[in-house]
């Protein structure tokens, strides 16, 4: 045998005379590379003029950061059923990451190539040399809203039940053998919290989870390790409140809105807070440390209107609509008409946005005045009063800013509201509502 052969076999036999450090996290052994020099030569060399080579991108690469996406080379082949020796079904593949740098892919890791998602089912971190797994394809999505209403579509595998003669349903199955699936699908953020009678809209038609399988650990006592759910699916009734368009299981039960004032009437040069209240599923919301988030305004005409601080300035005459649009999801979103009047006189008093059409029995809601002198907003203080309801129906409570407090406490008609700074005097109507 020549030193070159001996050299060769040693590189074979002993791949750690040539280590190479890898992407195995420390719970899997070795973090050399078991990819020997000779493997690693002949997979780079025949991967340019293979036909099942695609560039693709996986997760799981970093198993500190597992859902974080690397870009990768693979090499994808049928799987053969062991029982039968035919290829399984093209949802089917085993891939193989071309890098001598990976030789561990986790399972419930998803998988882009072939214009599909895949998701590892069946790692061979222990018998093969090489970053290399069996993947499903995912073949739907679970689709499901996030803290501030953003479709969320996690991929999907779902397969059509088999009978099987021990199975306790097996005479229900057998006459609704369509309304039942067995299901596998990456547990993560979207997903945690999948349970047993959790709902699910798929096509047309909605099913519910049983027998959720979330606790499977790749390394045991590492509950970070679960990344992957198996379930089955049993055919559902549709509900209500199901979105049908986006198919989310009780979807249109969510409601994330911007309440503004219906409409902003101003003078050239004035600045008009508008207030932005957010509702989560009617109750307001702020922003937290968890759920973050922040409102932006925008002009359809800026020669009318700009946007000022908190609020509304008048530019010119003329009318303009301001939206104002959260920035987590710029779905949620509303419109404001703004009116935009030359002031007929030098001086005056208006309100300063922010005063509903409406109000019902038991609110509170706060007005805000200014008085302008030659077309400039004063600190002079300004007055409030009322009229128009029977004093019992609401009580005003000035604040001493130049703002004041209405608290609603009888359905009455219609509230009329006055700010007054000297012989200057402006008005606002509100109705007041019943439940």
């Amino acid at each position: 045998m020549s030193f070159k052969d001996s050299i060769k076999n040693a590189q074979l036999t002993v791949p750690r005379l040539n280590p190479v450090q890898t992407n195995a996290p420390y719970e899997s052994g070795p973090i050399t590379s078991r990819y020997s020099v000779e493997a690693a030569l002949m997979y780079q060399k025949i991967a340019p003029y293979a036909g099942n080579v695609f560039q693709a991108r996986i997760q799981g690469l970093d198993y500190e950061d597992f859902y974080a996406w690397t870009d990768v080379l693979l090499r994808s082949a049928p799987v053969v059923d062991a029982t039968t020796g035919d290829n399984m079904s093209e949802d089917w593949q085993r891939i193989m990451v071309i890098d001598r740098h990976v030789d561990f892919i986790p399972v419930g890791a998803y998988v882009e190539f072939n214009n599909n998602t895949w998701i590892v089912y069946n790692p061979e971190n222990v018998t093969s040399d090489i970053g290399s797994a069996v993947v499903q394809r995912c073949n739907c999505t679970y689709n499901t809203l996030d803290w501030y209403g953003n479709l969320i579509k996690t991929p999907m595998s779902m397969a059509k039940g088999k009978i099987l003669a021990s199975s306790p349903y097996y005479m229900e199955y057998s006459s609704i053998m369509d309304g039942y699936g067995h299901i596998l699908m990456q547990y993560n953020e979207a997903t945690k919290d999948v349970h047993d009678n959790t709902r699910v809209l798929l096509g047309n038609s909605a099913y519910s989870f049983y027998g959720v399988v979330n606790y499977a650990q790749e390394f045991t006592g590492n509950e970070d390790s679960v990344h992957i759910i198996k379930a089955d699916l049993r055919v559902n009734e549709l509900a209500e409140n199901d979105d049908r368009i986006n198919h989310v299981a009780d979807g249109n039960a969510f409601s994330f809105v911007i309440d503004v004032p219906e409409s902003v009437h101003c003078l050239v040069g004035q600045d008009v807070p508008i207030n932005p209240i957010c509702r989560r599923n009617g109750v307001v919301v702020t922003s937290t440390e968890e759920h973050p988030f922040n409102v932006y305004s925008s002009s359809d005409d800026y020669n009318v209107a700009t946007l000022a601080v908190g609020g509304i300035r008048g530019k010119a005459p003329g009318q303009t609509t301001v939206h104002v649009t959260m920035s987590k999801n710029i779905n949620v979103t509303s419109a404001i008409p703004v009116t935009v009047e030359e002031s007929t006189e030098s001086d005056y008093v208006v309100f300063l946005g922010g005063v509903p059409a409406q109000a019902p029995v038991f609110s509170t809601f706060t007005i805000q005045a200014a008085y302008y002198q030659d077309g400039v907003k004063t600190a002079e203080p300004v007055r409030f009063s009322y009229s128009g309801v029977p004093n019992n129906a609401i009580t005003l409570t000035e604040n001493g800013d130049n703002t004041a407090t209405v608290n609603v406490w009888t359905a009455s008609g219609t509230l009329i509201l006055e700010a007054f700074c000297g012989t200057h005097i402006a008005t606002a109507e509100v109705v007041l509502e019943g439940f």
